[in-house]
């Protein structure tokens, strides 16, 4: 993309005994703003479908609001 992404996040197992590496996803929000575009860690994209993006979406400001109200409550 030719801005920064509106989102991102990284996936990391807790587990020790499994290598793996964290795994950061950047999301950006489609033009129209009915479609999310998203890239994983090694340039693997992938454009979701309307409804696909709705529920991503949700899930992604559903849990960035969560987290907000932990870090400003008491």
């Amino acid at each position: 993309m030719s801005r920064p992404p509106d989102y991102q996040f990284v996936f990391q197992f807790k587990n020790p005994e499994i290598a793996a590496k964290a795994v950061l996803y950047q999301v950006w929000i489609g033009p129209n703003k009915d479609k999310l575009e998203i890239d994983q860690g090694d340039n693997q994209y992938a454009q979701l479908k309307k409804d696909n993006s709705a529920i991503l979406f949700e899930i992604i400001t559903l849990l960035l609001f969560n987290i907000t109200l932990l870090t400003v409550s008491p």
